[in-house]
């Protein structure tokens, strides 16, 4: 691929993961099977599976002055991903999210944004500054709106395509949502969005993106296993699931889908050729264990094409 660059403006995590044999409840204390740590973030994730496509990818972000920090800026330069842009702040850690998960499969989770809410409009603008041509900015909803939004107008001022996607799904400005091209968000996302119940089809699924389409230039929904549906100003198109013989492991798939279909945007596909190639990556993460750790699967499908 060519190097037109992408820039991800989002969230780094460290994922503290404690495995147990059940929940504790109110005011209980447990003991944990082990406990491992793993970088994460949302904005970490598709950073990471952008840079695994071979695409020239930037991170702008913030972690602490730490270990957890100096890991995942390490996690992200091996997927190729320059991360310059991102400080090591001396006056607040990295931010983390504690995650309890039960034999069951159940989890309870605690997410400390901690540096992630110090991702600021200053950095944004030094950042465009800096870079002479990025092509497509991705966003997520795990830092401070303001700064998103700052980002997304300085993008729009250049022509660029901004990717939004909405999660976890909360309030947001509608400046924001109009600048969205497209808004990427999962079922369960548009449903709060609209307030409406989440879509149990593809069919479904396709009326709820005509409805969000009101607020955004255009709109991809995805539906896990179902697949996902497109909708632009040329209509609506259901987009068919990948098949693969063995899902190990579904954490971080649909980021791994917002940072391929970032990936292919930058490179000049369509949205729908986009999402299509997106939707392949995703489903071959699913194959490996992990968010991150799985986007391997990313970089054999893109040395294989």
């Amino acid at each position: 691929m060519n190097q037109q660059e992408v820039l991800v403006v989002g969230s780094a995590n460290q994922d503290i993961v404690v495995r147990v044999d059940r929940l504790p409840k109110l005011g209980e204390t447990i003991l944990g099977e082990d406990v491992v740590y793993l970088p994460g973030g949302k904005g970490l994730n598709q950073a990471c599976a952008c840079g695994a496509t071979g695409t020239r990818t930037h991170f702008l972000g913030a972690v602490g002055a730490d270990g957890s920090g100096t890991q995942l800026l390490a996690a992200m330069r091996e997927r190729g991903v320059d991360v310059d842009l991102t400080p090591s702040l001396d006056e607040v850690a990295t931010g983390t999210a504690h995650i309890l998960v039960s034999a069951n499969g159940g989890n309870q989770i605690v997410v400390v944004p901690a540096a992630n809410s110090q991702v600021s409009e200053v950095q944004v603008q030094q950042a465009f500054a800096a870079l002479p041509d990025p092509r497509v900015l991705v966003l997520q909803g795990e830092i401070p709106f303001a700064t998103s939004l700052a980002a997304a107008e300085l993008m729009g001022a250049r022509g660029g395509r901004t990717v939004f996607n909405l999660a976890p799904a909360a309030e947001v400005p509608e400046r924001l949502l109009a600048l969205a091209d497209p808004l990427v968000v999962n079922e369960f996302e548009a449903g709060l969005i609209l307030g409406v119940t989440p879509p149990s089809s593809r069919a479904e699924a396709a009326e709820r993106a005509r409805e969000l389409l009101a607020r955004s230039r255009s709109v991809i929904i995805t539906l896990g296993a179902q697949g996902s549906v497109v909708a632009d100003q040329e209509g609506t198109e259901e987009i068919a699931p990948t098949e693969v013989a063995e899902v190990v492991d579904t954490t971080g798939a649909g980021d791994a889908f917002v940072g391929v279909l970032a990936a292919e945007l930058c490179h000049g596909q369509d949205l729908r050729e986009a999402a299509r190639r997106a939707s392949l990556a995703a489903a071959q993460s699913v194959t490996r264990p992990g968010a991150s750790q799985s986007y391997g699967a990313i970089e054999a499908l893109y040395r294989e094409a």
